[in-house]
């Protein structure tokens, strides 16, 4: 404070030193620039010609006390542009292989496939033969009456129609012949599922006993009366003819039914259920035993008949037939 003209005095010298300090920083600063320049445009224009340095600057330098490391090779614009044209080359090779490709693709004709047309077919006659089927076995109905023959050759009798089941009409003559091989009595009957009919004894032949080789006839030209078939229904009617044979010996009747007389005509009858039928006939007495050995006497079978042997007990025959309605 007691001095201030001297306190101004001191800042304008050192304002001026500074001034001088910092104008030689300046030239020497720009003095600086202008011998770089030359150097950095040297080193751009050379930078493709530095190389690494040799072992003897390396070891000059370490020497001096100076570390050179070797300078890494730069990689310029013009190294990337020589780098492109490979990849370019590479791609033009690709584009002509698939150009080349494509080209052989289209080089090669497609193979082309022609339909032949089918081949006309012939006309053919085709013959359809006709299948032989193998024969039906035709049942033949026989021509000749049945005889039918006891198990024990007692008796046998036979229809004078053809068939072991002949067929009559209503009010067809009917004629039942009986033979007997031994001596015995015999009973003939007819049942026409309702109705139980006597044939044999009757008002005209009494008498049951016949002897060996001799015949009984119900009906026929031997007989005093006609025998003919009845049915007033319009269904055929199935009906049987029984025959049994007992021994001569025998004084009392096996068989003993009540019956009645049966119109105007030489026999009785009774009505009979069919149980009732199929008892009379399972259930009568049998006699000639199959243990017994019965020599019949010699008979003569006529040609006219087909023989039938019965497995019925030895003196029982049934026969079959059938009248047919109206």
């Amino acid at each position: 404070m007691a001095h201030p003209k001297n306190y101004r005095g001191a800042d304008s010298i050192m304002d001026n030193r500074l001034r001088k300090a910092l104008k030689i920083g300046l030239v020497s600063f720009s003095f600086g620039i202008t011998l770089l320049s030359p150097a950095v445009a040297d080193e751009a224009k050379s930078a493709d010609d530095v190389s690494a340095p040799t072992t003897d600057e390396l070891k000059n330098s370490t020497n001096r006390g100076l570390h050179i490391q070797p300078l890494k090779p730069k990689t310029t614009a013009k190294s990337k542009t020589e780098i492109q044209p490979k990849s370019e080359s590479k791609v033009k090779a690709k584009t002509e292989n698939k150009v080349t490709k494509s080209q052989k693709k289209a080089e090669v004709p497609k193979k082309t496939v022609v339909k032949s047309p089918p081949p006309e077919k012939t006309a053919v006659k085709t013959i359809t033969a006709n299948k032989i089927s193998p024969p039906k076995k035709t049942v033949v109905a026989s021509t000749r009456p049945a005889l039918f023959v006891s198990s024990g050759n007692i008796v046998a009798a036979s229809l004078n129609k053809a068939g072991r089941v002949p067929r009559y009409q209503d009010g067809e003559k009917l004629k039942v012949t009986v033979r007997a091989y031994e001596d015995c009595n015999l009973m003939i009957f007819n049942y026409d599922g309702k109705v139980l009919t006597q044939l044999f004894p009757n008002e005209y032949q009494a008498d049951s006993f016949i002897k060996a080789g001799a015949r009984v006839e119900i009906g026929g030209d031997e007989s005093k009366f006609d025998f003919c078939a009845s049915n007033e229904s319009s269904d055929s009617s199935s009906e049987k003819i029984f025959v049994y044979a007992y021994p001569a010996k025998e004084k009392a009747k096996p068989i003993s039914i009540a019956m009645n007389k049966a119109g105007a005509s030489p026999f009785r009858s009774t009505e009979m259920s069919l149980e009732e039928y199929r008892k009379l006939v399972n259930g009568s007495q049998t006699f000639f035993s199959r243990g017994v050995k019965v020599v019949p006497k010699k008979q003569v079978v006529e040609a006219a008949y087909e023989e039938v042997k019965s497995s019925a007990p030895p003196n029982k025959l049934e026969l079959s037939l059938t009248v047919d309605g109206n």
